[in-house]
């Protein structure tokens, strides 16, 4: 599960480092319109909480399909700056909300499911903090 979560944000990183470099440097958005930004992944991270309660917690959905929806989305939010954006976009193109929600409500899907499948593993909460590390540690270096 940890090679999912590592793969997952892979992904978004490199589209979110060209999104903030975009607005910050070429754009010239000030921080505050920055933070502004952030609102709406917010917004998808509520709406990714209550969604996982809901789906995973409640009806009890595999690890598999949320993990699956938290990809599918992950590939909503790469497809929009893949083959939306050319050359000729205008700016305004780049900061619509929905991408946004999308990005922060995939980002907490695969991060509850993840480290639910952690805690759900027996470990003792006093060792959580090591195994997370040794988890990621390890599948980065297989």
């Amino acid at each position: 599960m940890g090679g999912f979560y590592l793969v997952f944000f892979t992904l978004i990183a490199t589209e979110h480092v060209f999104e903030h470099s975009y607005a910050a440097n070429i754009l010239g958005f000030d921080d505050t319109n920055l933070i502004d930004l952030n609102w709406y992944v917010f917004a998808g991270i509520i709406a990714g909480c209550a969604f996982t309660y809901f789906t995973f917690a409640i009806r009890k959905w595999r690890y598999k399909t949320m993990t699956a929806i938290a990809f599918g989305l992950a590939v909503i939010y790469l497809a929009y700056f893949y083959f939306v954006i050319d050359y000729g976009v205008e700016k305004e193109m780049l900061f619509v909300p929905l991408p946004l929600f999308i990005r922060g409500a995939g980002a907490v899907i695969i991060s509850i499911v993840f480290l639910t499948s952690i805690v759900q593993s027996g470990l003792p909460f006093q060792v959580f903090p090591q195994a997370l590390r040794g988890c990621l540690i390890t599948k980065v270096k297989t």
